[in-house]
């Protein structure tokens, strides 16, 4: 078996859907390579973190996945050296100053996670706290290197529990964050902060309700639904009275995924795509294939869809043996694959769980219709309420309407066309 195969055999008694675990796999490699691997060159670097979320309705299973990556991610301790770079300390007892229940407990995994609920201050603690010096091998070169890196994880059952206090401040940290850029912010009582060498990687769940709360309050806005991977699955594969013990063979691939994460802490150098895979990607790009789903609610993922496909390529990469040489087409192939079909439900994420949202505009559209006795086509009904609504969406209020006997339909002949025409009960 695979490395991905043994992760699947370890989750698959699991009473989730089985897409969570396919990117649950991505998700945990992303997070064990940290910023100690980039892609093609050191003056525009991608590094492997990312932002994935799953949305699902509750008791899908998104929280089992979840626990999973972090089982995996906690196992192994460290005996790594703290970073104690001036500025570093210096940020550190600061922020410790204004928040007396921060504590060094003095225990530290291979992997540094971040805590489940936190504030903005205190993130920024355990990003300064996740600095380490990390002596490594260059996996081309074989040239030894000391290298400084400040990489932490978010493992989140729900993902809306970060967006507390200083919502703002907290965008903006999380934006320069999935770049891995250094971080600088000017505060007018506690002086300066300045990270560098950041990276922040963040696995988390929620249900489309809590989600949309995020959208409605703005929390969650222009840029950083881009750089967010939306993971949406409505129901589970299987349910269960109980989640069996692990059998003697899935405990096998237990201890193989264990071992491979362990074996990615060294991992270190710049990862290049292989040399056919360039002119794929360009004719891709210019393609019909590259927009999977047009819903407008998507155009900032599609955005930055060439770089979710970098990293998740860099992650199927480095799941397997072999990473010291390119990434292959069949890598790509693959990977474009997954995340087209995440990427037919992914609107879903928006309107599932958005009900009192589309029952509001289903109320507008009825009353214009009221007003429309000749009849309203959904033409004339997008040109009203493109503001408001998708054409998907529009689609389901007028569905829903009709089911509910609030509207009804006629087909009517308007020269040689046959068009469809919406009337108020």
């Amino acid at each position: 078996m695979t490395n991905r195969e043994h992760w699947h055999n370890y989750c698959s008694e699991l009473f989730t859907n089985r897409a969570l675990v396919e990117w649950g796999w991505h998700m945990l490699v992303g997070a064990a390579l940290e910023r100690r691997v980039y892609f093609d060159n050191l003056d525009h670097p991608q590094y492997p973190n990312m932002y994935t979320v799953f949305i699902a309705p509750a008791g899908v299973g998104k929280g089992l996945v979840l626990d999973e990556i972090k089982s995996v991610l906690t196992f192994h301790k460290s005996s790594l050296q703290v970073q104690t770079a001036n500025s570093a300390t210096q940020l550190l007892q600061k922020y410790k100053q204004g928040n007396a229940h921060i504590k060094d407990t003095g225990e530290r995994g291979l992997f540094k996670l971040a805590a489940d609920s936190t504030t903005f201050e205190s993130l920024l603690v355990e990003m300064v706290g996740a600095s380490i010096l990390q002596g490594v091998t260059d996996m081309h070169t074989g040239e030894k290197v000391d290298y400084v890196h400040a990489s932490l994880s978010f493992v989140l059952d729900e993902f809306t529990s970060i967006f507390k206090q200083h919502a703002e401040d907290l965008l903006t940290f999380l934006l320069t964050a999935w770049n891995c850029k250094d971080y600088n912010r000017k505060t007018k009582n506690m002086g300066h902060d300045d990270l560098t060498k950041i990276c922040l990687n963040i696995a988390g769940g929620t249900t489309p309700s809590e989600f949309l709360k995020l959208i409605k309050r703005e929390v969650i806005g222009t840029g950083l639904m881009g750089r967010v991977a939306m993971v949406y699955a409505q129901c589970n594969d299987k349910r269960g009275i109980k989640i069996p013990a692990l059998t003697p063979d899935q405990v096998a691939s237990r201890d193989v995924v264990r071992a491979w994460v362990l074996r990615l802490k060294s991992v270190y150098g710049c990862v290049k795509l292989a040399p056919e895979v360039q002119p794929f990607l360009e004719k891709w790009y210019d393609s019909s294939d590259f927009i999977v789903n047009t819903s407008s609610r998507l155009d900032e993922y599609y955005a930055r869809k060439i770089n979710h496909l970098i990293k998740l390529s860099m992650a199927h990469h480095f799941g397997e043996p072999g990473y010291e040489g390119p990434i292959t087409l069949a890598t790509v192939k693959y990977v474009i694959n997954m995340m087209a079909a995440n990427e037919q439900n992914m609107h879903l994420a928006f309107t599932i769980g958005g009900r009192n949202e589309l029952a509001s505009i289903q109320r507008a559209v009825v009353q214009y219709m009221k007003r429309q006795p000749a009849g309203v086509t959904i033409n004339d009904l997008m040109i009203q309420f493109v503001v408001d609504t998708t054409l998907e969406e529009m689609q389901t209020i007028l569905h829903t309407a009709q089911l509910s006997g609030l509207i009804n339909t006629k087909n009517e002949m308007v020269g040689t066309h046959q068009i469809t025409k919406y009337y108020a009960l």
